[in-house]
């Protein structure tokens, strides 16, 4: 997820990035990125122009992160906090975490002391 947001950050502002040109296929499956891309929208961390569903793949035009985007990337920047995140899950035993279990850790871990 933190390098989903990452990726929709550092790109030129005004510009589209589609959901199967990440540059992640090495790293993560099709699945999880698919899945991933749209957890995030649905969840209001990105902007979406379009939906494309073609041979059964789901496809997004990127734009930019949302404000809650902006602040949840803010966060997970710090390896420190995002290894605390990984951390957490693994006590759970959570392969995959939930959008508002990421948040709640994040701002947990980001926490002024």
């Amino acid at each position: 997820m933190r390098d989903v947001l990452k990726i929709v950050a550092d790109k030129p502002f005004g510009q589209y990035v589609n959901s199967s040109n990440l540059g992640l296929d090495k790293t993560y499956s099709k699945k999880v990125i698919e899945s991933t891309v749209q957890s995030l929208y649905e969840s209001n961390l990105i902007k979406v122009e379009n939906e494309y569903l073609l041979n059964d793949d789901l496809d997004y035009s990127i734009g930019e992160l949302t404000r809650a985007g902006c602040q949840l990337l803010t966060q997970l920047k710090s390896d420190a906090c995002f290894k605390n995140i990984k951390e957490s899950a693994n006590q759970y035993n959570e392969r995959q975490v939930t959008i508002r279990t990421l948040q709640r850790l994040a701002a947990k871990y980001n926490a002024p002391r």
